[in-house]
């Protein structure tokens, strides 16, 4: 009960909709909706940049979800972690790209830090002041780097990331 409150949920919402996938759902309760482009794979792209998130999607036909968290607003940032985790639960990869000059990086740094290393590729490049939040979570230091991890990622006809 103590939780419905705290995230604000209603009792109807609580439950998936007939035939409803499970990011929608996840989406759905978050409030949080990346956009679908109704592929067979399930694995997702959480983008800083339309730009850059509309090229990865068009170069890897096997991400079927995005998200450009620069649409977000603030009360979105702040569930983007939960979000993060859950979906990173019922997907088969996450991939995490952006290029941060002046926007604040650590909102995505901290989704990407609740996902599982093994479910997450990263590439995001920080030029602006401050630290950067992607130190440790970086698994590609170019882009032509992820998307070659992209491609190792997943064999060709199957939808079941390799090992």
């Amino acid at each position: 009960m103590l939780e419905r409150r705290c995230l604000g949920w209603r009792r109807v919402s609580c439950y998936p909709r007939m035939g409803e996938d499970a990011v929608e759902f996840i989406s759905r309760v978050h409030r949080i909706e990346p956009f679908s482009y109704d592929r067979g794979e399930r694995a997702i792209l959480i983008c800083a940049g339309t730009g850059l998130m509309l090229s990865i999607m068009d170069q890897c036909p096997s991400l079927r979800w995005c998200l450009d968290v620069d649409l977000l607003d603030r009360a979105a940032l702040e569930r983007l972690p939960a979000w993060a985790t859950c979906v990173g639960n019922v997907t088969d990869l996450v991939v995490i790209a952006g290029w941060y000059c002046s926007t604040n990086p650590v909102p995505l740094a901290s989704a990407a830090r609740s996902i599982r290393r093994g479910a997450m590729l990263c590439y995001v490049q920080c030029r602006g002041p401050g630290g950067d939040p992607f130190a440790e979570l970086r698994t590609a230091q170019t882009l032509d780097e992820l998307l070659r991890q992209l491609a190792e990622k997943f064999d060709a006809g199957t939808r079941i990331p390799t090992p």
